[in-house]
């Protein structure tokens, strides 16, 4: 039989034309992606909150590395000379998050796999939460540690984990400080007290909030430290450079001990080459630039806050305003209304974030403008009315209250309550994994609000319990008849303690299976 054969005429193997349906197969349900496309308009997509990418002082800090010491590290660090620039970037970052030491690492998924693969293992207790990032995920899965999966923001779920765990020789908690996908900030304060109470360590993950949150831009764990908040039990903070920093790289920021057991045991360092001089010098420059950048920080924020009041969304915690469409098509569709329009927005789709939560991840950074975050919103609310074809309200809508004082670090905007109802539930107990079912009913807590930014919660109606996960969205976001919210299932219930919807059978149904005939096999 003669092998089947690409579109330049070569011959394909078993393998190729496996691969080649599983693309199919993506391209059918709209998750396929490509690095071919690039978004090209106005930038409300990237993680360059702050603009340093193409600070000037930041690239001549690049520069002056590159030409100094070499474009690579040419090596692992236990095995290649000492670099400053490696050296300068650890330095810079434990002075500006006030910790003892820290560690370079070449990227923030290696940072997060390092550090809890060398606090924990088998026999230890890892307890994150529902919503983190692959990265923290993948840490606690490879660490071969004991790992359970807590309600989005619950702390009375944490607590029960810990309880149930205490058994344990070590126990870790997992969190992002701002999650990345979400823009919703985890209870820092209340999580370090519940470490404290069951001999537990707190690990903190800051790529979406270093540089925006807390005093100098130093996190937002710094931030709950300038509230009251003690330190003694966060073992480690990740700060990755290519966030708000707009470089590459990431610093564990930690105890000088724990750098130590790193250098040691953490296989994402003692196994990789280092990262570039350029990078480390890059991020250590960016660094000093974020630190003293209160015009920029609070302009990325305000930004923020007056795209999501227009949108008729909840104030966001840092940065990142996430619209939920639902299903992928359209979050595709409503991102091309957007590109052409002029504007750089991207849908984002399955697994990245669950099914039925399709979105566009919007980015508000400091060079954005109010009529730019105008435009967008207006040209948004016009799309998903184009792709409803309905209006989904009997007449115009009433005008908005005027947005916040752009530049202001006491505004107290709150957002609008929703015409949709509550808004989103926690998923349920599960373990990280790729089976899914409905979770058990239970309403989320709300985490502590911002004395200058209230949280989320705060200004939306009291949540009722809910199987699905609702979100809050405005009158001309509202889904077309038939789509309904969008909801999130239980990603990651192991298949052994997955339950079936409960259905009662109607009285005729009922008397027909009892009289019907099993046939013979």
């Amino acid at each position: 039989m003669t092998a089947p054969r690409d579109d330049r005429g070569r011959s394909q193997g078993p393998l190729e034309g496996e691969l080649r349906a599983e693309l199919e197969r993506l391209e059918q349900r709209g998750l396929r992606r490509s690095t071919e496309r690039v978004s090209v308009g106005i930038d409300f997509t990237s993680n360059d909150y702050l603009g340093l990418a193409r600070d000037p002082v930041v690239i001549a800090a690049a520069r002056a590395a590159l030409e100094n010491e070499g474009a690579g590290s040419r090596a692992a660090r236990l095995l290649s000379e000492r670099l400053p620039s490696h050296e300068l970037a650890e330095r810079r970052v434990a002075e500006w998050v006030g910790s003892e030491a820290g560690l370079l690492f070449p990227t923030g998924y290696q940072a997060n796999l390092g550090v809890v693969g060398a606090l924990a293992g088998a026999g230890d207790l890892i307890v994150s939460d529902a919503l983190n990032h692959a990265s923290l995920i993948d840490a606690a899965r490879l660490s071969r540690a004991t790992t359970k999966v807590h309600r989005h923001l619950d702390l009375e779920h944490v607590e029960q984990l810990l309880v149930a765990g205490r058994g344990a020789r070590r126990r870790l908690v997992l969190t992002e400080g701002v999650f990345s996908m979400d823009g919703d900030l985890a209870p820092l304060a209340e999580l370090h007290e519940l470490c404290e109470r069951h001999n537990a360590y707190l690990v903190v993950d800051e790529a979406h909030s270093a540089g925006l949150l807390g005093p100098r831009g130093a996190g937002a764990f710094a931030e709950a430290m300038e509230r009251g908040c003690g330190s003694e039990r966060v073992a480690a903070r990740i700060v990755t450079g290519g966030k708000a920093l707009g470089s590459a790289a990431a610093v564990v920021a930690c105890g000088s001990a724990l750098r130590e057991v790193l250098v040691q045991r953490a296989r994402t360092f003692v196994f990789t080459t280092a990262s570039p001089p350029a990078v480390a010098a890059a991020f250590a420059a960016a660094v000093e630039r974020a630190a003293a950048a209160e015009d920029l920080r609070e302009r990325c924020l305000a930004m923020a806050r007056d795209l999501a009041h227009r949108l008729g969304l909840r104030v966001p915690a840092a940065a990142i305003v996430p619209l939920v469409v639902g299903h992928e098509g359209s979050a595709l569709a409503l991102a091309e209304v957007a590109e052409r329009g002029g504007f750089a927005v991207r849908a984002v789709r399955p697994p990245t974030v669950p099914d039925g939560t399709s979105r566009l991840r919007l980015v508000a950074h400091a060079h954005n403008s109010v009529d730019e975050t105008r435009e967008l919103s207006e040209l948004l609310a016009r799309g998903w009315k184009d792709l409803a074809g309905v209006q989904s309200s009997p007449g115009p809508p009433p005008p908005p209250p005027p947005p916040p004082p752009l530049l202001s670090s006491t505004s107290t905007l709150q957002a609008p309550p929703s015409p949709a109802g509550p808004s989103r539930a926690s998923s349920t107990t599960r373990s990280h994994s790729t089976s899914r079912s409905r979770p058990r009913p239970r309403p989320r807590p709300q985490s502590p609000a911002r004395p200058d930014r209230p949280h989320p919660a705060s200004s939306s109606p009291e949540p009722t319990p809910t199987s699905a996960r609702q979100w809050s969205v405005p009158w001309h976001f509202t889904p077309p008849p038939g789509r309904g919210r969008p909801a999130i299932g239980n990603r990651c219930r192991p298949a052994s303690i997955r339950r079936a919807p409960k259905r009662t059978p109607d009285r005729a149904e009922d008397r027909a299976r009892r009289t019907r005939t099993t046939p013979s096999r």
